[in-house]
């Protein structure tokens, strides 16, 4: 036997209800990706540090000082996102504010597309990165790889 017509109706339309929730609730979850080189109280810049100084990790991987320069470079030269591209601004960095030097007609990759290529092969920083921060970040002890083309260069073990 069956179950009553309305029983039926009633069961389906709390099942419409709880998919509609279950998509609402997926949709509506908030995603924590920074979208700025400030967002998040400067979440972006402060990861990059801490990784680059190796803090946290009991083995110091570069100063702070260069770090900072790095970050400082990074921001000026080379846009967040699609949408920093189009519009270079003015960002506040860790020694105060910076203005990006990239023009709109922009076409290297955004720090975005860097950092997603590097998590899959961490030792693949574009060259021209790569360059641009060790000239201006070496007095402030960034480590400039030996010899031009090679791969590396960046936070090193430095003695503690």
């Amino acid at each position: 036997m069956s179950a009553p017509r309305p029983t039926r109706r009633r069961t389906a339309q709390v099942l419409a209800v709880l998919g509609l929730v279950a998509v609402l609730g997926v949709a509506c979850h908030p995603d924590n990706t920074p979208n700025s080189y400030t967002a998040q109280n400067n979440l972006v810049q402060g990861n990059f540090v801490q990784g680059c100084t190796g803090e946290g990790t009991g083995t110091a991987l570069s100063s702070t000082n260069a770090c900072n320069c790095a970050i400082s470079w990074i921001i000026a030269n080379v846009p967040y996102d699609d949408a920093n591209k189009k519009t270079p601004t003015t960002v506040q960095g860790p020694n105060g504010d910076i203005s990006q030097t990239f023009d709109s007609g922009y076409e290297g990759d955004t720090f975005k597309q860097i950092d997603s290529g590097l998590a899959n092969n961490p030792g693949n920083l574009p060259q021209s990165n790569q360059d641009g921060i060790g000239s201006a970040c070496a007095s402030q002890g960034w480590k400039v790889p030996a010899s031009s083309g090679s791969q590396g260069g960046g936070p090193t073990t430095i003695p503690q």
